[in-house]
């Protein structure tokens, strides 16, 4: 895993797995989509973000909890924030551990 800054970040190809970095500790897991550009300078200025954890959709009455991968639209506009971004290694770890849990659920069936 690396840590990295907006400006780097930004740089990275749609598809990106990350996590929002703060120190000592990550926030959530999202999938980046496309970055957006500013007109100044050509630096960036936003990007696309899918979560891929579920989450509560309160519009339903009882909460309706999802899981769509949606992207949505960074606005946030906290150019000192970092990211955890996820390595090869470490997306083979989840994806083992994904696995994993995968055949324990079919197996339980």
């Amino acid at each position: 895993m690396k840590i990295l800054s907006f400006d780097e970040f930004t740089q990275l190809p749609a598809g990106t797995i990350f996590s929002y970095y703060k120190p000592h500790s990550c926030d959530d897991l999202f999938q980046k989509g496309e970055t957006l550009f500013g007109r100044e300078g050509g630096r960036a200025s936003s990007y696309y973000e899918a979560s891929l954890l579920p989450y509560l959709d309160f519009e339903h009455d009882p909460p309706v909890i999802v899981m769509d991968g949606a992207e949505t639209r960074w606005g946030f506009y906290d150019y000192e924030q970092q990211y955890a971004v996820y390595e090869r290694e470490d997306l083979e770890r989840l994806a083992t551990m994904i696995a994993e849990a995968l055949q324990l659920t079919i197996g339980g069936e």
